[in-house]
């Protein structure tokens, strides 16, 4: 009798004995890891495992397996204190990280533990982008290059993307909408000037421009909304005359109220977190047009990149990277061009629709009436007009910021890595685009956060799922690698956190953080740049640096690493389910709980996908799994929007397509509540026309006639979609807790010296404080991809 190989899944394959049992499971499947815009792995690196040796084993595997290279090795945020460097002290701490087992460090300037001491830096002659921090990163890339080190480097210093060229008043800075707006009684007339913005501006923004003039009828008030009549828009732009307006109000009818708007575009004069890092000040970009991406590059090409440091690049730069997209404001996000690329991406103009996306201080102002009952909330339509909305803020990310700047790194030799969430944008898209996506241990609730961000890399065929890894708050200095018999899951227990996230698939761990040596004001363990933390709180982010007691064990936790990470990134995940959903929703934490709660128990496996990702044309059915060649899914699940009050909305074309592949054999489970049928019920995303509802319905109707599709009531419960979704900018301060610096208030200024109050952060998945039945992470024991099909 033959031998067959052995079936493995991911328990035994961590466990000590993986390097001789089935490893061989993933070689039918197996493809070269995606390296840094397209170019060839290091030595060491995963890739087709070769022929099978003894024991069905492949041979180039296990002997990576057995003496792991860097090129899987895990990695460290490396704080800098700006660009107060020392060449050689750099070079010293690659060899540090390499002799330990380590193969990234992410050069990253931020500098939250100096600003929480009021500790300054000459960023004039130190800060980011200046001569002795190019002297820093030149020596970085040198002795990576010897090393076999891979270095990352952020696209400017600390986060969002930002550049000290520019003035807020600038048209590549980042711009807000902002509104005024007076009451007005039926048959009186309002004569004056346009009413003032009811948010101020921020310093150092001198300008503003008229976006519109406009009229409504308010129907309904509470404390934290206005209703308006839908069919009562008034265009008053031509009524303008400079500054000031004559506007009389409709007499009927006579007990009206109407509100009467005026809107500005201008700066929000946001700056990146733990400013300033440069002289003069950088001020965060527009990151939805393209004139603030074009500002990101022509800093580089102006004063980071010359012929030394091209060459040094190609040899030992990886990817840039940019944290995640935090746009703050106290109004709404907006972009010169918004109006023009709205229409042209929606198809309709949003000017009528416009007071319903007005935000003061992240809360929604206006809400529309009914067309039956204008006094009454019409939510679908309200949040159709604020969702297209925010696909066209994920498209314009997309187009004009993401892929004009991975190409900018690919021209360098390098690709682009990174943290696509933190607003309503669609993350998952995203993740395909990239040439790596990237996640964090410390905002992300359970692991379903991680598995939409992987549903995007494998739809696409890429390999790497990045993670800003095990930063926990409050937790500096009392970290530890193992669990106890005390606390198995307790927050600062870094494995119990990786091993986690590897199971939701993340299989690339950078490290938060390695601290650079020395700062003004800093002695032991080196520079860690979220600790001490404001009002002398204990931070966040272990100083894995030489100078702590756990470097001596590093070895052995990199080697570990660096073969679970190989492992990982050999060949093709598969997977059970594939759920659809109608957002991303990275980071909100909403996720199938009977399939994350019971169905992993039982073996199964699965992942997501958005409506951009399933209308590709390479997203196809065949040999009875959905990407067959990829993810392989089995089944499709479609259920309503748990980020929008379960509302049972599937894009259009989701629908068409999710036909075509139901009639090719595609098994789909339609999931709705008791009471409501998506065949009388379902709305298409987006479209309000009778025409789209009645298609929508009918496709809907054929879907579940098909003999292929079943279709089940959800047992409710479960955490429901928060007002944090709804306001995803709060959200992400109130997930990173004390990760990120205190946001200044423009009309509740602090007092000399006084620090904002320290808000708590929620509990992490699997740390105290969590519900003990939501997604608990389970270490090795669930994959992300079953490795034995």
């Amino acid at each position: 009798m033959t031998d067959r190989p052995t079936r493995i899944n991911r328990r035994s394959l961590f466990g000590a004995a993986a390097a001789t049992i089935g490893v061989a499971a993933v070689s039918g499947a197996a493809g070269a890891a995606a390296a840094p815009g397209g170019r060839p792995g290091r030595p060491g690196g995963p890739g087709r495992p070769g022929r099978p040796g003894p024991g069905g084993v492949p041979k180039s595997l296990e002997k990576a397996f057995r003496k792991p290279g860097t090129a899987t090795a895990a990695g460290f945020r490396w704080w800098w204190p700006h660009g107060l460097v020392d060449p050689r002290q750099v070079a010293r701490e690659v060899d540090l990280v390499a002799d330990a087992g380590f193969g990234v460090l992410e050069v990253a300037d931020v500098t939250h533990s100096l600003r929480a001491r009021d500790i300054e830096i000459d960023v004039a002659k130190h800060g980011w982008g200046t001569r002795s921090w190019v002297a820093g990163v030149k020596a970085a890339l040198e002795r990576g290059a010897k090393r076999d080190v891979r270095i990352d480097i952020t696209v400017g210093p600390s986060w969002p993307a930002a550049v000290p060229t520019i003035t807020p008043d600038d048209e590549a800075a980042c711009s807000e909408l902002v509104h005024g707006q007076v009451d007005v009684a039926a048959g009186e007339t309002y004569d004056g000037t346009l009413p003032e913005p009811v948010v101020h501006a921020a310093d150092g923004v001198t300008r503003r421009e008229l976006v519109t003039v406009q009229a409504h009828r308010v129907t309904a008030r509470t404390s934290s909304t206005t209703t308006l009549d839908p069919a009562s828009y008034v265009d008053l732009g031509d009524r303008v005359d400079g500054d000031r307006i004559s506007w009389t109000a409709p007499a009927e009818p006579a007990d009206a109220t109407w509100v009467l708007l005026a809107t500005y575009r201008r700066g929000s004069g946001q700056e990146p977190e733990a400013g300033p890092h440069t002289s003069p000040r950088s001020y965060v970009v527009d990151h939805f047009s393209a004139a603030g991406t074009d500002a990101v590059v022509d800093l580089w090409q102006d004063r980071v990149l010359d012929r030394e440091m091209r060459r040094l690049l190609k040899k030992a730069g990886g990817y840039l990277f940019e944290d995640s997209l935090e746009i703050e404001t106290e109004a709404t996000i907006w972009t010169p061009r918004m109006l023009v690329e709205f229409e042209r991406r929606q198809g309709y103009d949003l000017r009528p629709w416009l007071p319903l996306v007005l935000e003061v201080e992240e809360d929604y102002q206006f809400s529309l009436g009914s067309a039956a009952d204008p006094a009454a909330t019409d939510a679908l339509r309200t949040n159709q007009v604020r969702d297209d909305f925010n696909q066209v803020l994920s498209d314009l990310y997309l187009d004009h910021h993401l892929r004009p700047l991975q190409d900018f790194a690919r021209s360098l030799g390098m690709g682009l890595r990174v943290q696509a969430y933190g607003l309503e944008t669609d993350s998952t898209q995203h993740a395909a685009v990239l040439d790596v996506a990237e996640t964090e241990s410390l905002g992300f609730k359970n692991l379903d956060d991680y598995r939409l961000m992987a549903g995007g890399r494998d739809i696409a065929g890429h390999t790497i799922l990045s993670c800003e890894a095990i930063c926990y708050n409050g937790a500096a200095y009392n970290t530890t690698w193992g669990a106890n018999g005390t606390s198995p899951t307790a927050q600062n227990q870094a494995l119990f956190t990786l091993n986690s996230i590897f199971a939701a698939g993340v299989n690339q761990a950078i490290i938060h953080g390695f601290p650079y040596a020395e700062a003004p004001g800093v002695t032991w363990p080196g520079f860690a740049a979220f600790s001490p933390y404001y009002n002398g709180a204990i931070g966040f982010g272990e100083a894995w640096g030489p100078r702590t007691p756990q470097w001596e064990h590093m070895p052995g936790i990199a080697a570990y690493l660096a073969r679970t990470q190989l492992v990982l990134q050999t060949g093709t995940p598969k997977y059970d389910i594939v759920f659809l959903r109608q957002k991303s929703g990275a980071g909100a934490g909403v996720g199938p709980f009977w399939v994350t709660n019971d169905g992993t128990k039982l073996g199964w496996s699965h992942s997501f996908i958005t409506a951009a990702l399933l209308n590709r044309p390479d997203v196809t059915f065949r040999r009875g799994r959905l990407v067959p060649d990829g993810p392989a899914y089995k089944v499709l699940v479609i259920g309503p929007d748990k980020l929008r009050s379960r509302e049972m909305t599937i894009d259009l074309d989701a629908a068409r397509k999710v036909l075509k592949l139901g009639r090719a054999g595609l098994p789909v489970v339609l999931v709705h509540d008791a009471g409501r049928d998506w065949t009388t019920e379902a709305t298409p995303i987006g479209r309000t026309d009778d025409a789209a509802v009645a298609e929508v319905r009918e496709l809907m109707t054929r879907i579940a006639a098909l003999p292929t599709t079943r279709t089940t009531v959800e047992k409710r419960g479960g955490r429901r979609a928060r007002r944090a979704r709804r306001h995803p900018r709060r959200r992400a301060r109130r997930l990173h807790g004390d990760a990120r610096a205190p946001r200044r208030r423009r009309r509740r200024p602090l007092l000399p010296g006084q620090r904002p109050p320290r808000r708590e952060p929620p509990a992490q998945p699997g740390h105290p404080g969590r519900p003990p039945d939501r997604d608990r992470p389970a270490g090795g024991a669930v994959a992300a991809g079953r490795l034995d099909r």
